[in-house]
């Protein structure tokens, strides 16, 4: 079992997102009450968020970072914490799945197609401030960005000059788009030890899957298909569009 208990965590930053929509605190209260349904472990749900009137347990934000990047507040929490981005959809119990990776010090989504962290799920043991810390290192490198900058779009363009004088490179700063190749950066900086979620040793793995992979196979799947995939499947995590409440094949 775990020692202490587990804190299920989402992030809610109020204002339009990248996709097109804007993000409502219904979507928070799906995934607090996935969790309370299929996990029996002894936990609590948060939202980390700048929506103070959310009727759940709220940790507010103390930074205006827009979007994505209020994700870095995450690591200033200590563990044992689950994070779900979300736009994740829990169809059954995980409870053994918490248990596989309890004793990890830090883990991450893994690309579809490549073996690189992605932040859509995440998992800590105990503390992992100093990835907070190092992203204020990079904030406070030339050439800026200004504290008072909390405009999306000239908030990235601060995030990719701030790189593009780190590599000293004219090109590679533009790749950072985004929290996840931030905090890749980080990793590889500090060679931070990470375990990818979820882990081919572990006997839930294919229990855990992307719906933008899975797509066409749902699509085209007869009833018989889908609702085996919904009785067995654990954890469908979406990336891109559609988003969970976007389409209508698993329940959301």
């Amino acid at each position: 079992m775990l020692d202490d208990k587990i804190k299920i965590i989402t992030v809610f930053k109020t204002g339009k997102t990248k996709k097109g929509d804007t993000d409502t605190g219904n979507h928070v209260y799906k995934i607090r009450d996935m969790c309370a349904k299929h996990i029996s472990l002894k936990h609590s749900f948060y939202c980390l968020t700048d929506e103070l009137n959310l009727d759940c347990n709220i940790l507010p934000l103390k930074h205006n970072w827009p979007m994505w990047w209020s994700k870095f507040e995450l690591y200033t929490i200590k563990g044992p914490v689950f994070y779900f981005d979300l736009d994740t959809i829990i169809l059954n119990n995980i409870d053994n799945y918490i248990l596989s990776i309890k004793d990890s010090s830090f883990s991450c989504l893994t690309h579809r197609t490549s073996s690189a962290a992605c932040t859509g799920m995440m998992y800590w043991k105990n503390d992992v401030s100093y990835i907070y810390k190092e992203w204020l290192k990079i904030l406070a490198s030339p050439p800026g960005p200004p504290p008072h900058v909390h405009d999306p779009s000239t908030f990235n363009k601060c995030i990719k000059l701030i790189f593009r004088g780190i590599l000293k490179t004219s090109d590679k700063g533009d790749r950072f788009k985004g929290d996840q190749a931030v905090l890749r950066y980080i990793i590889d900086k500090t060679n931070i030890k990470w375990d990818p979620l979820p882990s081919k040793d572990n006997d839930v793995s294919d229990l855990i899957v992307s719906y933008k992979v899975l797509r066409e196979s749902l699509e085209k799947g007869n009833s018989e298909y889908v609702k085996n995939f919904i009785n067995t499947k654990k954890i469908v995590y979406f990336h891109g569009l559609p988003r969970p409440w976007e389409q209508n094949i698993i329940p959301y």
